[in-house]
């Protein structure tokens, strides 16, 4: 009787430390729900952003600790887990387009970061034929990959392409009506792809800051285009990141006279952050409505992307659809959005 009393206490003291300590690690995980929760409202600097980015999936794991934390009934610490999960998660949430009107004015825009040009051209090409594309925005452009797509036929469909190779730092608008160009990077000819084999992995702007070449074209209906490819915060110099966010939002603030706006591409940033949130206000975002959330990036083997920094971005227009599209050989998903009028 006394050794089975002893074990039986013996046990009783095991289980109070085990939950005890089960306690302390769902309290500690809830201070950090809550701290990044937090950190997921500051308009912050590369490291801050790299957080924002895995708000979405952040948020997934808070529901699941929220739902332990229930069956515990450790109600305040729940609630709490719930708040910082749902402050993570809702700015990447969004809803599906309207269907568009029949006979309206549209314009199919596909922006597909090539991963320096190892994404499949036979795959884009027939996105780009399926979609009847008007406006291909392509980041990350190289030489093979440009006579490649040539080879395929792109100028058929494509026929006005400006724009230059280089690898990461390059980039090809092309479109199906003649394109005037109102801002191109040093070193570009409107109507032309220049072909640049050096293996610098970025270019200097006119103040000396390293940048990724972007496109800036107007369309025959007044339509201004802007091919997109923002510093990514995993780069070095960390600052760039920021800096070039507000270098989007001035470009923005600076067209406020455009009634038809377009910008399509790598963003490197999105609705889980604020820089993002606060310049893209007033646009039309897509693609939209995946579930649970819309994701571009990564791609790395089997895992599948995360979160969505690849956007077409319009006013003036709306997304009647639009959707991600699996390109192999690249880190990103493509994004195609049939604008509407």
């Amino acid at each position: 009787m006394i050794g089975d009393f002893g074990r039986h206490a013996g046990r009783e003291r095991i289980e109070r430390v085990s939950s005890r300590r089960l306690d302390a690690w769902c309290t500690g995980l809830t201070v950090l729900g809550g701290t990044l929760a937090a950190l997921s409202l500051v308009d912050g600097g590369n490291l801050i952003a790299q957080i924002q980015a895995g708000a979405p999936v952040l948020a997934m794991l808070g529901l699941v600790l929220t739902g332990a934390l229930l069956l515990r009934r450790r109600w305040i610490r729940a609630g709490v887990a719930l708040v910082s999960s749902l402050v993570l998660l809702v700015p990447a949430i969004t809803l599906p387009g309207d269907p568009p009107a029949p006979g309206g004015d549209t314009l199919s825009v596909l922006a597909f970061n090539t991963y320096v040009g190892q994404g499949d051209p036979d795959a884009l090409m027939a996105e780009v034929r399926a979609r009847e594309v008007d406006v291909l925005v392509l980041p990350e452009m190289t030489a093979a990959y440009w006579q490649s797509l040539v080879d395929r036929g792109i100028r058929d469909l494509l026929p006005h392409a400006t724009g230059r190779t280089g690898g990461g730092r390059g980039m090809v608008v092309a479109t199906r009506e003649e394109s005037t160009c109102v801002a191109l990077p040093t070193g570009m000819t409107c109507g032309e792809v220049v072909i640049d084999e050096s293996s610098e992995p970025y270019v200097l702007n006119r103040a000396g800051d390293p940048t990724f070449d972007q496109v800036v074209v107007r369309l025959p209906d007044g339509t201004l285009v802007k091919g997109v490819h923002l510093w990514s915060p995993r780069l070095s110099p960390g600052v760039r990141w920021r800096e070039q966010q507000a270098e989007m939002a001035q470009w923005i603030a600076d067209q406020q006279g455009e009634e038809l706006l377009v910008l399509a591409g790598d963003f490197n940033a999105g609705r889980s952050h604020p820089a993002f949130r606060e310049y893209s206000a007033g646009f039309d975002d897509s693609p939209r409505g995946a579930f649970p959330w819309t994701r571009t990036w990564p791609k790395w083997g089997p895992i599948g992307p995360l979160t969505q920094i690849d956007h077409v971005l319009a006013r003036g227009r709306r997304a009647a659809e639009s959707t991600t599209l699996r390109i192999p050989g690249s880190d990103h998903d493509a994004v195609w959005s049939l604008l509407t009028r």
